[in-house]
């Protein structure tokens, strides 16, 4: 499975580790997962982004509820964020907003150069081991997996008692499964355009196009 990935130079240590952890354990199960690192403005397939308490969580941008006060569309009570950017709107995206810690990234229309952003608020994590942790769960979501209280990776919230953060075969291989089926790949074999060959297929992650999707990570 091949995509690109555009990482926050401020994540790049953390977010190369993450990274690297699911293509470990996604190799047990039969998925190379080949990552290519572009610049967001070349469009990426995951673009994993540094917010802190203040930054506009994405997933409320096209909310049509009273936005008078933007404290409730802050990341403040989460820990991570995953979002698809199909379909998503900005209309409650203004000049005050904050879209990355560092303010790098001021202009919104350069997110949806991304198909999944990933933003984690670093500023409500205690350490550079914590936020990979959450980076894992998060591209846990990007892979097709749903929050599980009784997963050690897929909790609801970092702060349960039986989140590691770590990956579990059980996550892989529901993941891979994912993967294999052709729910993150529209290439033309999996889409039945065309008949598979005896050349070794590799998937192309791709989006759900049917509807803007968002993930919660919460305290």
């Amino acid at each position: 499975m091949k995509t690109t990935i555009y990482v926050d130079p401020a994540l790049k240590s953390v977010g190369n580790n993450a990274i690297n952890a699911w293509k470990q354990a996604l190799s047990k199960h039969g998925v190379d997962l080949e990552v290519k690192y572009e610049k967001l403005e070349n469009g990426v397939g995951i673009a994993i982004l540094d917010a802190d308490n203040v930054t506009t969580r994405l997933d409320r941008t096209s909310d049509t509820v009273d936005v008078s006060n933007d404290s409730d569309f802050e990341m403040k009570e989460l820990g991570g964020l995953t979002v698809s950017t199909v379909g998503m709107e900005l209309v409650n995206v203004d000049k005050d907003d904050k879209l990355v810690k560092d303010n790098t990234i001021t202009e919104a229309g350069l997110l949806k150069k991304a198909k999944y952003i990933v933003q984690v608020n670093t500023e409500a994590l205690k350490s550079d081991k914590e936020i990979e942790k959450v980076l894992k769960h998060e591209l846990g979501h990007v892979f097709g997996l749903q929050h599980d209280n009784s997963d050690s990776l897929m909790t609801t919230y970092y702060s349960d008692p039986i989140f590691t953060g770590e990956i579990t075969d059980k996550d892989a291989s529901l993941a891979a499964d994912n993967i294999r089926h052709g729910k993150f790949c529209d290439c033309a074999t999996c889409t039945g355009k065309v008949k598979p060959t005896k050349q070794k297929h590799k998937p192309v992650l791709r989006i759900n196009y049917a509807k803007q999707t968002t993930v919660n990570y919460g305290e």
